[in-house]
């Protein structure tokens, strides 16, 4: 690992430390509820749907249908591995942090139907460990330089929208979708280190 990732990490972790101890000890909440408040009040008939169908793009059918398209599209049988077992990993390591931050959803009207937990944001943590590792992959293929920014970009504002897509639809709070971003990110960041030193 590169000292400017060990530096990166070490940050993330030390933020995500303290964001944890103020959402155990509800120091965020009013800033929380603020934040929540102010993107509640821009939701509209016209772009629930849109935002509806966002947050859908980290659900599990989902993301089983990209899962199945790029194992087909990927020749390296160790990225192949690494693809199957990141989501594995990151729905284990979200359920375990829930059961122990125990935070309850918000409590405003929820435009869609959740029972876990919310702190850290499953869909956070998944959409970012899911096509986080999807952009590292692609940008490690033969494809045209172009190719790879422009899927990066555009991945990575898939994964930004995403998170913002649990707090219009009323079932997150800000902390928890930067708690799952720092998490995944940290997961990541450590998971793609150990790909890159077995598949080569």
């Amino acid at each position: 690992m590169k000292s400017r990732q060990k530096v990166i990490l070490l940050v993330m972790l030390i933020l995500f430390i303290i964001l944890a101890i103020l959402v155990k000890t509800n120091t965020i909440k009013t800033l929380d509820n603020s934040f929540t408040q102010m993107v509640i009040s821009l939701r509209a008939d016209s772009i629930t749907p849109i935002f509806k169908a966002i947050t859908n793009l980290a659900n599990i059918w989902f993301l089983a249908l990209v899962f199945i398209l790029v194992l087909v599209g990927l020749k390296n049988n160790m990225h192949r591995l690494f693809f199957l077992l990141n989501p594995l990993i990151c729905f284990g390591l979200n359920y375990f942090l829930k059961l122990i931050m125990a935070r309850p959803r918000p409590s405003v009207e929820h435009l869609v139907e959740e029972t876990s937990y919310s702190f850290p944001s499953g869909h956070a943590m998944i959409s970012l460990a899911f096509y986080g590792l999807l952009i590292y992959i692609i940008n490690r293929t033969n494809l045209d330089k172009r190719v790879k920014k422009i899927s990066s970009v555009m991945l990575s504002l898939l994964i930004i929208l995403i998170g913002f897509s649990r707090i219009y639809l009323g079932v997150h709070y800000l902390s928890d979708i930067i708690g799952g971003f720092l998490v995944s990110g940290i997961y990541l960041i450590i998971y793609t280190n150990i790909l890159s030193k077995v598949a080569k």
